[in-house]
């Protein structure tokens, strides 16, 4: 649990990755508006992101919201409690902090950091030299070009770096995809401004720790398509074995027949209503007009555990495999 420490004026909220700083952050506030409707002026809260900007935003309110309403939140004991208020007081002070927010919603200063120095800026604008109607830009992409530039340079000194592009390149063009290496390391690199980055572990690990596990996934990768494709031969091979085609099963090559024969050919997609279909019933497999019924039926059992073994495989790791895919 999070814990103050008090530093003359200032209070220091002292916490740990995910034990609750958001949750008495947003207490704070809500405390010093039920105490002090208009105070909400005087406060700024700053904080990294724009996605934990909206958080806290959307706390507050709704914790207002909720008090307003009569609601017991986890937050009215504690209100009772510090303030001194009954549950009454405190009801009607949340509904005129809320009106003042939601009325005056320009002096909700929740910003991030570089939001808020762009206030500051521009309230000085003059005094800088800096024409009123600036813009801040981040030139990612002049960054991004520079930084994919070195990196290619690097190749004629980093044997490892090297082996490294060259292997990617080459895992492009295996997979029919772009090989473009430049293209592709910047589109790479664009991810590090993305927000969803920022909330990735930081933690270093060599070259060769990330070597180890892009080969440990690719492995396991390649080891579960040959997993689905040998269920899938076997199915096909079962099929020609008694002198089937995939046509004399319903629905012919627009059928769950043939859903063995894509995952033989690679294409690891995902399978539709029709296979389902065929899982529940063996009277899904063929028409009633069909003059292979028997014979359909007499492999059915079998048939039936290898459909079922190639289902299951695509649905335990198609998460996995498009995982793997995606940083390929």
């Amino acid at each position: 649990m999070p814990n103050y420490i008090k530093m003359g004026s200032v209070k220091i909220l002292k916490a740990s990755a995910g034990s609750g700083k958001t949750f008495m952050l947003a207490y704070e506030y809500v405390r010093s508006v039920i105490a002090e409707h208009w105070s909400y002026k005087h406060i700024l809260a700053v904080t990294f992101t724009n996605k934990a900007t909206e958080e806290m935003k959307q706390r507050i309110i709704s914790e207002l919201n909720a008090l307003a309403s009569g609601e017991s939140t986890l937050y009215l004991g504690m209100l009772e409690k510090d303030l001194g208020l009954n549950r009454r007081d405190i009801k009607e002070r949340a509904l005129v902090a809320r009106g003042k927010i939601l009325h005056d919603y320009s002096h909700f200063s929740i910003l991030t950091i570089d939001k808020f120095f762009q206030r500051i800026i521009r309230s000085f604008v003059r005094e800088l030299g800096i024409d009123v109607n600036f813009n801040l830009e981040l030139k990612t992409d002049t960054i991004l070009s520079s930084a994919v530039d070195a990196i290619i340079e690097d190749i004629t000194v980093d044997a490892k770096l090297k082996r490294w592009i060259v292997d990617f390149a080459e895992e492009k063009i295996q997979n029919s995809k772009r090989w473009n290496i430049k293209s592709e390391l910047t589109a790479l690199g664009g991810e590090i401004f993305k927000e969803g980055y920022k909330t990735i572990d930081k933690t270093h690990h060599s070259r060769e720790e990330v070597e180890k596990v892009v080969f440990s996934a690719k492995r396991r990768s390649i080891e579960i398509k040959k997993e689905l494709k040998e269920v899938a031969d076997s199915a096909l091979q079962l099929i020609a074995d008694n002198n089937l085609s995939v046509s004399d099963f319903a629905y012919g090559v627009n059928g769950f027949a043939n859903y063995f024969n894509k995952i033989s050919k690679g294409d690891i997609s995902k399978y539709a209503k029709r296979v389902e279909d065929a899982l529940v019933s063996t009277t899904k497999w063929y028409t009633k007009s069909s003059k292979r019924i028997a014979d359909i039926e007499a492999i059915a059992p079998e048939l039936m555990v290898y459909l079922e073994q190639v289902c299951s495989l695509y649905s335990s790791n198609i998460v996995y495999l498009n995982s793997v895919d995606l940083v390929m």
